[in-house]
């Protein structure tokens, strides 16, 4: 889901940071001009605008809500995982 919205703002003309755990699954975003980030928080410093999108609660681990403090001024943070992190394995 999130590969899917993230081509169609790419597509839009918006630059994009991104992280995966998994790089390969960034790849497209790459090919398309994306730049990789190394870490979640690196996402977030370096953007507006920060979206999540994450396949199952286990990830919510990898992703802490301790970026709060690395997002810039101003900066917006969505959400479209469709699980929680108590949400069960």
């Amino acid at each position: 889901m999130g590969g899917g919205m993230s081509a169609n703002i790419q597509k839009a003309g918006y630059s994009m940071v991104v992280y995966d755990l998994r790089e390969e699954a960034a790849r497209p975003l790459l090919e398309g001009g994306a730049r990789l980030a190394n870490t979640p928080a690196e996402v977030a410093a370096a953007s507006d605008i920060t979206f999540t999108s994450l396949p199952v609660p286990t990830k919510w681990s990898r992703c802490p809500w301790a970026l709060r403090g690395c997002w810039k001024a101003f900066a917006r943070a969505a959400s479209t995982s469709t699980c929680l992190p108590a949400d069960p394995p």
